[in-house]
């Protein structure tokens, strides 16, 4: 069903593209000179050709600064043609280089540019000032294109989150880059009508290098934090090696953790701070043996007592990692109980962190639901029943309520 949405939307955006072209491509266009738009064309081709992965689904450019540049210059129609020209002629020389195809990617991701800057230039006609046609243009281009790549998220993943939060969530990724840089596009104009022709080239410039530096920065930055998530996750590969009947149990622990705490209102470092810290909440079990790990049969007292060290080892791991440090209790206490009897330190109720208690529930769902080689899986009904009965004893009460409106809303249950 995922793979039928995806495509479909990737279909209808490519039939949108076209039509745009074919509706608004063959207008009149406004060109002070061929050499004027060969120079935005060139800028278009180098932004598009440095994009930014935002995520697995998403790349994102600065291309938007230039596009919004040639809508004032040259108009909506010029606009929708170079900009369906350049993204198509990169993204298919980038697929050759990759030998990655289909072929179809090229089209979509043209079209899907294509059908945001005919947003952005009808916004601009529709307006009877000039600056307020720019305000119109850049929040039509912002709207616009952070709707159509959350569908693309949306449709990319496996497990779903509301739209409205896909959307936000995307929109908080770009915004303040977006909004930063946005007022170069109304300046660039502004500055190459007023200028000679033979210092165009030089004032373009002298804003355009600036803005690419920017997009470098920018890229640094993303690619440092996707680093941090790819040093995490090696780390929990090395963990379901040690432990292989958990395998894929520190994603779908995190994952639920941060819809929860999406809905108790964690800011977006709280929330980045807690996946990291859901996916290296069993990382003490490196420092347990084997042997207690793989054993089929029921542990005997000191090798449960063995397994319970792994909380404290955790901790230990989590206090050496900089930016994590401060949420190593979180690790220490999840398996802390609400009534107190819980390890290692017998913490009760709100005693225990927040974060601590939020994976206290996720991972005994998880736990519940999985397959182990003592026991079957239970059903998520009636796991969350099981979390529902011991609410209050061994669980939050509160975040057990919020974990059943997670499952419902995401259609697990």
């Amino acid at each position: 069903m995922q793979l039928i949405f995806d495509k479909v939307y990737k279909i209808l955006i490519i039939v949108g593209g076209f039509t745009l072209l074919f509706l608004f491509g063959n207008q009149e266009v406004i060109l002070h000179s061929w050499t004027d738009l060969s120079l935005f064309v060139v800028l278009l081709l180098i932004s598009n050709a440095f994009r930014i992965r935002l995520s697995v689904n998403i790349e994102y450019s600065l291309a938007f600064i230039i596009e919004l540049v040639v809508i004032q210059l040259f108009g909506m129609s010029v606009a929708i043609l170079t900009t369906f020209m350049t993204v198509f002629l990169v993204n298919t020389v980038k697929l050759a280089i990759e030998r990655k195809w289909p072929f179809y990617n090229s089209l979509f991701n043209a079209a899907l540019s294509t059908c945001t800057v005919a947003a952005a230039g009808l916004a601009y006609n529709l307006a009877t000032d000039t600056i307020f046609g720019f305000i119109a243009a850049t929040m039509a281009y912002f709207i616009t294109d952070i709707t159509l790549l959350a569908v693309v998220q949306y449709a990319g993943r496996k497990r779903k989150i509301p739209f409205k939060d896909e959307w936000l969530e995307i929109g908080k990724e770009i915004s303040l880059n977006f909004f930063v840089l946005a007022p170069l596009a109304y300046l660039i104009p502004y500055i190459f009508n007023s200028v000679e022709t033979q210092n165009r080239l030089f004032f373009v410039l002298l804003f355009f290098v600036p803005v690419m530096l920017v997009n470098y920065a920018f890229r640094l930055y993303t690619n440092i934090r996707q680093s941090y998530l790819n040093t995490v996750k090696t780390l929990v590969a090395v963990i379901e090696v040690k432990d292989p009947h958990v395998r894929g149990h520190a994603e779908r622990v995190a994952g639920y953790a941060l819809a929860i705490a999406r809905d108790i209102g964690y800011t977006d470092k709280e929330l980045t701070r807690l996946h990291y810290i859901a996916l290296l909440h069993d990382a003490g079990k490196i420092g347990i043996k084997d042997r207690i790990l793989n054993k089929p049969e029921a542990l005997t007292a000191d090798e449960y007592a063995e397994v319970k060290r792994h909380s404290l080892i955790g901790a230990k791991i989590i206090e050496k990692i900089n930016f994590l440090s401060s949420g190593a209790d979180i690790v220490r206490f999840h398996h802390e109980r609400f009534d107190g009897t819980g390890y290692p330190a017998g913490l009760r109720g709100y005693d225990i962190p927040e974060g601590a208690r939020i994976l206290a529930v996720v991972d005994a769902f998880d736990a519940m639901t999985t397959d182990r080689p003592y026991r079957k899986a239970k059903t998520k009904a009636e796991a969350l029943a099981e979390l529902e009965s011991l609410a209050g004893k061994q669980f939050d009460p509160q975040v057990v309520k919020v974990f059943k409106k997670v499952l419902h809303r995401q259609g697990e249950i």
